[in-house]
């Protein structure tokens, strides 16, 4: 179940079915690290900082709009998109209500146990 209305439908593909291994760490040469999908783009970001870890060179490839090409306008190879440490284990994205009624049972059947 696809429902973010912010997220482009391509974001929300690639990170349901991204696994653990989908994933690398960016801007830690800047001091500002973060996960996100591994691209075509967080190649170069990561080849970039090799050889100029220097924010003004690398600040048009990981600013809010790279982000966003990726995220709400579906151009993967544009940005990048963010995804965190539980990347592998997210299966589809609920709205909130039920999410909240899955926790809910899941916490159920652990009392249960």
């Amino acid at each position: 179940m696809l429902l973010c209305v912010h997220a482009h439908t391509l974001y929300q593909l690639i990170l349901t079915g991204a696994a653990e291994t989908d994933t690398v760490e960016i801007k830690e040469s800047i001091g500002a690290p973060g996960r996100v999908l591994k691209n075509r783009r967080t190649g170069q970001i990561l080849e970039m900082k090799q050889f100029s870890p220097v924010v003004e060179d690398i600040c048009p490839y990981i600013d809010a709009e790279a982000n966003k090409a990726f995220i709400h306008e579906g151009k993967q190879d544009s940005g990048f998109g963010w995804a965190g440490q539980v990347t592998g284990r997210i299966r589809d994205i609920p709205y909130v209500q039920g999410l909240f009624n899955r926790v809910s049972e899941e916490k159920e059947h652990v009392k249960q146990r």
